[in-house]
């Protein structure tokens, strides 16, 4: 026996049906922003991939478009040469400050991501503000501090809007014709039209 679903019933389903393709859109919209922040790879970001393993500076652009450098370090923990834009004053560190620094609950108003590459026999710092980038223990990216195009905006907002404008279609096409059939038979009751009957199929 085939049930006929209500109006009432295929609101519902049209709601849910515009919940998940909204839900959808958002996770969508997630993994492009982090995509174009990343130059086509979210781990891009990522501090490990700063560096390559014979030592070389690599990505360098996508740390500094979330406001990170990268400095290089000898033994004595001195700043021997800086890539990317340093916005801090320090050109050597004591075992304390390197310690805070790279503590997830560090004091410091940058956070530090110690990069070693046994190839080239060197040391890597690499910084960022707490603001932007913190470790709990996974990295999280905060784009609230971060000056890049609101690329999540600028896809979200479109589709958002063309999800609306299709569901509206959908209730319209289901809800409207209906109503111009019970309008239609009313319509002719009150003419006088004492036969007519109205046939409504929900």
């Amino acid at each position: 026996m085939k049930i006929k679903k209500s109006i009432f019933t295929k609101l519902i389903g049209s709601f849910l049906l515009y919940a998940g393709a909204m839900v959808l859109t958002f996770v969508v919209c997630l993994v492009i922003d982090a995509a174009v922040l990343g130059e086509g790879n979210p781990g891009n970001i990522m501090p490990n991939s700063i560096v390559d393993e014979n030592g070389n500076i690599v990505n360098l652009e996508v740390a500094g478009k979330i406001g990170g450098w990268v400095e290089e370090l000898d033994e004595g923990y001195n700043v021997t040469a800086v890539y990317g834009e340093k916005q801090s004053a320090n050109t050597a560190y004591t075992a304390a400050e390197l310690l805070d620094l790279t503590s997830p609950y560090g004091k410091s108003e940058f956070i530090g991501f110690v990069v070693q590459r046994s190839k080239a026999e060197k040391t890597f710092l690499c910084l960022y503000r707490r603001s932007v980038m913190s470790v709990n223990p996974s990295v999280i990216i905060n784009s609230r501090d971060i000056n890049t195009v609101p690329v999540f905006g600028i896809v979200f907002l479109p589709l958002a809007i063309i999800e609306i404008v299709l569901i509206s279609l959908y209730l319209k096409k289901k809800i409207k014709k209906p109503l111009d059939v019970i309008v239609e038979g009313m319509e002719r009751l009150k003419s006088g039209d004492d036969i007519a009957r109205i046939s409504v199929r929900t």
